[in-house]
């Protein structure tokens, strides 16, 4: 597959090839000696082979046609050691394969459990995934990924509607609907004035009776009365 042009937005399609041959396009040639010029083309021979070595092995990891599985989630992130690793890692996101990139969302989100300052990089892709993810795999991830980062007011607001959105769905998968609840209720760690709120919009939904969000909405508000 070509690689598209070096221009493209980051909402395209990006084989892992092609990823390594942008990053190995901004290195600099040194002036007009040949020797110079040979030996920083062999480095970049020799990096271009590593970089496809490692995200074709990173996508082998990811890879399935089962998206009721997560695969080798637990490989993977013990090969997740930096911040450039991370970025390669979450470049998976925008893979045309849902199950890849189902299965790279949920590594993106187990690891930043616990590094959320690798997501700092990647805000403004979740801001527009936020609105663009399609497939519910994907959307759930996000809908709790987002509220990692840090949010001005304006980000905020706009994460907390379309959080509601989401919640308020009845056509949305159910595990769309209870993440998003999830990341409501995040939000309101960071901005406690948004409690009342969400108590009030999530009383709303439980009268639905559904199971799996009354579930997670008698959690939370055990968190919120030892807290």
């Amino acid at each position: 597959m070509a690689c598209k042009a070096s221009n493209a937005k980051k909402s395209d399609i990006r084989p892992a090839n092609c990823l390594a041959r942008r990053s190995l396009e901004k290195l600099q040639m040194p002036g007009s000696d040949p020797k110079a010029q040979s030996r920083i083309q062999k480095k970049r021979s020799i990096r271009y082979e590593k970089m496809i070595v490692k995200n074709v092995r990173l996508e082998t990891l990811l890879s399935g046609s089962d998206l009721r599985t997560l695969g080798k989630s637990g490989v993977i992130i013990s090969k997740i050691k930096d911040q450039k690793d991370f970025d390669e890692l979450f470049d998976f996101i925008f893979h045309p394969e849902r199950t890849i990139v189902m299965r790279a969302a949920d590594v993106v989100e187990k690891i930043t459990l616990h590094h959320p300052d690798f997501l700092t990089v990647h805000k403004d892709e979740l801001l527009a995934l936020l609105h663009q993810a399609a497939n519910k795999e994907l959307q759930w991830h996000i809908a709790i990924l987002v509220t990692r980062v840090e949010l001005n007011e304006k980000e905020v607001q706009r994460v907390w509607n379309k959080l509601k959105s989401w919640a308020n769905n009845s056509g949305s998968a159910r595990i769309v609907r209870v993440a998003s609840l999830q990341g409501l209720y995040e939000i309101t760690k960071k901005k406690p004035r948004l409690l009342k709120s969400f108590l009030s919009f999530a009383e709303k939904i439980e009268k639905e009776e559904i199971p799996s969000i009354n579930a997670r909405m008698r959690h939370i508000r055990k968190e919120i009365a030892v807290s």
